[in-house]
């Protein structure tokens, strides 16, 4: 028994011992696996960091320390972010504000020095004698640097590539850029810049200038090129590929400087996956064209040489099965193709655009080097378009252009990275480690320019690129050696042929709103615009007004004169031409006096028969000159004589004009600058008007052309008019220019108006503008986590709210009108902003009757977007009344309110009394189109001069959050909170009365009639100063002009000393429909923002109101705001 015993105690021993060994590795390999990693992150992290720097410092190559998982990128960001927060002084000393921490690493510590991204060792090379070894790159071993994954979608293609494949690429993309090619190109650049002048031409038609943001203007001439060239005749997908890569290009930057987890850019967020739309759809948008191409070039319609189809040969050939295999190593698939386009089509239009930028920038700071230029160009081309001939003759405009690049390069840093270990002039460089060239620098450096290296002086140039510096790479704006920048001709003849075009046609110089702020957003821009004021060296008016008055004088005495000698020469007599009249006069009076008695019995009937035809032309032409004297010199003057006997006074009444010369010069003189932080604005938005105003008391009256147009400033007698008891006061009508925008319920008179405004009503009732409270606070939270998004790096950010108060009330009208299908919404907005654009200019140009039915390109552009506005308006109809047919469309809304009366008026069936509404789908599209304008542009005003103002009196601001935070904490406003918010309306309140959205009110009267004690005759316009009457110390006291909300404390009614010192919504039966729902989300946005953010102005911030169609901010509002 024992010996059983012990065996089975041995077999047991073994199974046991057993076990533990084939478990062994299962529990030791994960802590192996751990301890593996710890090491990694500790190697990658400190280890390898630490080695390096080491390494780097014995060699002489030095910077700040690293620090553990950071290393220097905090102080780099806010090292950024610190010389980006406010505009530099005028000075082309940029290095510090575009480089940043970078210069300053680079100042301290040499031309060699290292700084951290993360653990990744970046050396900062400030040498050119180092710049040109890293550029030569004879070994092959300093590779491209990667792009960082936000940035890939923009600079994936030849550019990024290395060895045999970017050689490939470069060998098939060389011949586009070949000089016959880009020769071929003239007609093109031309053509562009033709068209962007001829815009300019028209802004400065009236007063011989305009104010002008180049840059933009500069990306639209650029896009319009690259567009051309790539896209042909379909222009608009070109203009929706240059927003994406605009929209990737900001995303991408601000990704940039964000601190991402390993791993965190495949997690689906809402911003990779905004991203990843906005790749697919520019793919999709450069895949449809290639397949154009491809089409084109089996049927041998394509064009020959250019980008595009020389990319497209070389994929056809490596995807043909007969090729010979020597060729298959090029292996360019369709995706290159793509990405080669995209890249083409973001550098070509980017870098030239920042060129022409900084160089009208330059050359508006530097008047004498402006006026050199247009000079040589005069001389050489005239007022030619330039030829590729003649630019090789501009040496003043290419040392110009060069400089430019010199002071402002569009890269001002190139980066490479070590592929292993090597030699750099003296020093070992590791494999791993970025090299980042400081083109700037280098350009800016005295030891190469001399001590006025940081000036502007195209001389240095005078010999050319290779003798103005003391080093062959003093100068490298396109890059340098086997890598350079293949597009550079192509960008030079381009910036040429533009630059000479605008200063054959234009001078420019600052405008006082211009900031100088060059920023680094892939290439160097302005951060905050290049507004310039471009003056036209030919003033078109006064060359159309002495032409027209030759034209009369030629007409009606020069010809006339000469015909009369030249017949009198060959005998021919009469008696002698009379001015104006010629022998009219007694003409009529001899076939008077032969009328007046019968004739003897006689067949000599000639003389009284031929009579009528002869004076009938005569009584035309008398009745035609009748008329036209009555309208611009009798009748006005006998309105102007009726109108002083009564006291009402005003500058005197000119011929044909009236007054409309001082208007606006007026209206251009008090918008030419901003004014200072004040809120006393009505001298600038009311402009001459504001003048007459003051100078004739309330009651004035100045002259549009032949119009009388009565100002009053007065409550008594607007109260009396906007009262309209007898119906006589009707709406001013829009000028022609405006009417396809405010043609609707706000222009109607009597019973269409009344039947309108009764259809209209219940959607503005309390339970309507309740059911609204969600999409007002969707809207607001989706502004408000971009702007979480843009703070969360330093906790602040700067933006110009005006923009995003009209992306955010643009939002809420397109969900209301458009549901789910937003880009309808978009696309209606951006047609309106341009047609107001239109309007408003149009407004201030004086045209012949009749002039705007000429198909004119301004006329027909007009005609284009409103067809395209309508088509949009009846989609949307179409749709709710399908949904309507099928009981799925919302009720009470505006839409389906003015369908089912549509429909109803429609319907066979229905009463006859209702007939008279005759309402038809014209009207429903034109109402949809006033209160999508009118309801997003007033409250987006509202809400812009809320935020400024309480940005310029913090005080409030407190107050105003505290309440918000007391009531409603951090949850979103109901409508029984809005009411409480006591301070919030107060401040809305003292806003609208200091700038109340629409500054002037129009009327007409039918007929001659009473006002007050004064009798107005028919046809004569009043125009209500509302602006006036908000400022008027005696309503409102002497701190009438100061922002003091408490005046509303006990409500409107006891605000003021009159009824109406306070109507910025109108007044009596037309008050505005939307004032309620334009409260209510003014309430709800302001809320929400107080309860994230605190705001300030910000540096570059003008106070500039401006009145187009409402009192927007001329130049933008510029705030930082600061995330609580």
């Amino acid at each position: 028994m024992s010996g059983l015993r012990l065996c089975a105690l041995v077999w047991l021993w073994n199974k046991e011992s057993f076990t533990i060994q084939r478990m062994a590795p299962l529990v030791v390999l994960p802590g192996l696996l751990l301890a593996w990693a710890v090491w990694k992150v500790l190697y990658e992290v400190w280890w390898k960091p630490w080695r390096i720097q080491r390494w780097l410092r014995k060699q002489g190559i030095h910077g700040p320390s690293y620090q553990l998982f950071f290393g220097n990128t905090r102080e780099t960001m806010s090292g950024f972010y610190e010389a980006w927060s406010k505009p530099m002084s005028l000075s082309h000393d940029i290095a510090p504000r575009v480089l940043a921490y970078f210069y300053y690493v680079a100042k301290e510590y040499g031309k060699l020095s290292v700084l951290w991204y993360g653990s990744t060792p970046v050396v900062l090379v400030a040498s050119p004698e180092l710049a040109k070894e890293i550029l030569a790159n004879k070994f092959g071993h300093l590779l491209k640097t990667p792009p960082p994954p936000s940035l890939r979608p923009l600079v994936t293609g030849t550019i990024s590539y290395d060895g045999e494949k970017w050689a490939a690429h470069r060998k098939i993309l060389n011949p586009a850029f070949y000089v016959e090619q880009i020769k071929g190109m003239l007609p093109t650049f031309s053509f562009s810049s033709s068209e962007v002048l001829k815009k300019w031409v028209k802004l400065t038609a009236v007063s011989g200038s305009c104010e002008l943001d180049v840059f933009a203007e500069m990306q639209t001439l650029t896009e319009f090129v690259i567009s051309k060239i790539l896209f042909g005749k379909d222009e608009e997908k070109g203009k929706r590929l240059f927003q994406i890569q605009k929209e990737q290009a900001e995303r991408g930057f601000q990704a940039l400087w964000k601190m991402q987890l390993p791993g965190f850019g495949f997690i689906t967020t809402e911003e990779s996956l905004r991203t990843k739309k906005l790749h697919q759809e520019a793919t999709i948008i450069l895949q449809d064209i290639i397949r154009q191409r491809m089409k084109e070039m089996e049927t041998d319609d394509a064009r020959t040489g250019d980008l595009l189809t020389l990319l497209l040969e070389a994929y056809m050939i490596d995807n043909d099965p007969n090729k010979p295999e020597s060729f298959k190593k090029v292996g360019i698939s369709i995706d290159d193709v793509v990405e080669d386009c995209k890249l083409f089509y973001f550098a070509g239009q980017g870098t030239t655009a920042v060129l022409l930028t900084w160089t009208m920038v330059v050359l508006a700071m530097h008047p004498e080097w402006q006026v050199r230029a247009r000079e040589e160009v005069l001389r050489i081309c005239g007022n030619e378009i330039p030829t590729f001939d003649v630019l090789n003759q501009l040496k003043m405009v290419t040392m110009v252009l060069f400089e430019v690049l010199r002071l402002y390069p569009p890269v001002p840093m190139v980066g490479r990275q070590t592929s292993k270990k090597m030699k750099l002039g003296n020093f070992e460089i590791p494999a791993g480690v970025q090299l980042l060239l400081l083109t700037q620098l280098i350009h800016h450096d005295p030891d190469l320019w001399g001590d006025d290296s940081k000036e502007f002086k195209p001389e240095r140039f005078s010999v050319g690129v290779a003798s103005a510096s003391k080093h062959q790479l003093a100068f490298f704006p396109f890059g340098w050696g086997s890598r350079v920048c293949i597009g550079q001709n192509f960008g030079m003849v381009e910036a040429k042929v533009v630059l000479a075009m605008i200063l054959q046609q234009f001078s420019f110089e600052l405008a006082p709103s211009y900031s100088h702020a060059p920023s680094p957003v892939l290439t160097v821009q302005p951060q905050y615009g290049a507004n310039l004021r471009m003056v036209l060296l030919v003033v078109l008016p006064g060359l159309l007004l002495a032409w027209a008055v030759w034209k009369v004088l030629y007409t009606v005495w020069w010809k006339p004169l000469r015909i009369q000698r030249w017949l009198r020469k060959h005998g021919i007599h009469g008696p002698s031409y009379q001015l104006f009249f010629g022998n009219t006069r007694e003409t009529m009076s001899g076939f008077y006096k032969a009328w007046s008695k019968p004739m003897s019995l006689s067949h000599d009937i000639a003389p009284r028969r031929m009579a009528l035809l002869v004076v009938l032309p005569g009584f035309l032409l008398a009745w035609a000159v009748w008329k036209v004297l009555y309208t611009v010199w009798w009748k006005p003057l006998r309105i102007q004589r009726w109108l002083r006997k009564q006291g009402i006074h005003g500058p005197s009444y000119q011929l044909f004009y009236g007054n409309t010369r001082e208007t606006m010069s007026g209206f251009y003189k008090a918008w030419s600058k901003p004014m200072s932080l004040s809120h006393d604005t009505a001298p600038r938005v009311l402009a001459y008007f504001y003048h007459v105003a003051k100078e004739y008391e309330r009651m004035s009256v100045v002259w549009y052309g032949s119009t009388p147009v009565v100002l009053v400033a007065s409550p008594e007698l607007a109260k009396e008019i906007l009262a309209n008891k007898f119906g006589h006061f009707l709406k001013t009508p829009p000028p022609p220019s405006l009417r396809p925008l405010v043609t609707g319920t706000i222009t109607y008179d009597g019973e269409k108006w009344a039947a309108h405004r009764k259809i209209l009503n219940p959607a503005f009732y309390v339970e309507q503008i309740k059911g609204m409270l969600p999409v007002f606070s969707l809207s607001s939270s989706e502004v408000l986590k971009k702007w979480v998004k843009l703070t969360a790096v330093s906790g602040s950010c700067e933006l110009d709210v005006f923009a995003e108060m009209q992306t955010l009330t643009e939002f809420v009208m397109s969900k209301m009108l458009f549901g789910k299908d937003e880009e309808k919404g978009k696309r209606l907005f951006q047609i309106l902003k341009e047609q107001a654009e239109r309007g408003f200019q149009a407004l201030w140009k004086m045209q012949l009757p009749g002039f705007r039915f000429i198909p004119t390109e301004e006329s027909l552009r007009t005609k284009k977007l409103h067809q395209e506005a309508t088509t949009i308006l009846q989609d949307i109809t179409r749709q709710r009344m399908k949904e309507m047919e099928t009981d799925d469309a919302r009720s009470g809304d505006l839409l389906t309110l003015l369908l089912e009366a549509y429909m109803i008026d429609n319907d066979p069936n229905e009463p006859e009394s209702f007939k008279k509404v005759g309402i038809s789908i014209d009207d429903v599209v034109e109402e949809c189109k006033v209160f999508y304008f009118a309801g997003q542009g007033t409250t987006a005003v509202l809400l812009t001069w809320t935020m400024v103002v309480l940005a310029m009196h913090p005080e409030w601001q407190v107050r105003a959050r505290e309440e918000v935070l007391r009531i409603c904490g951090n949850e979103i406003p109901t409508i029984d909170v809005l009411n409480q918010l006591k301070m919030v309306t107060m401040v809305l309140f003292e806003v609208l009365r200091l700038y109340p959205p629409v500054p002037m009110v129009g009327r007409q009267t039918s007929k001659k009639m009473k006002l007050g004690n004064f009798e107005i005759p028919a046809g004569v316009q009043l125009l209500l100063l509302t602006q006036l009457i908000h400022h008027d110390p005696d309503l409102w006291g002497d701190d009438s002009k100061e922002f003091k909300p408490e005046r509303f404390s006990e409500g409107v009614a006891s605000a003021s000393k009159h009824q109406l010192g306070f109507f910025p919504f109108g007044w009596g039966s037309r008050v505005c429909i939307g004032q309620n729902f334009g409260m209510v989300e003014a309430k709800v946005v302001l809320a929400m923002i107080l309860q994230q953010f605190s705001f300030e102005l910000a540096p570059s911030y003008s106070h500039a109101p401006f009145p187009v169609l409402t009192v927007q901010p001329q130049h933008g509002a510029h705030l930082v705001l600061h995330k609580i």
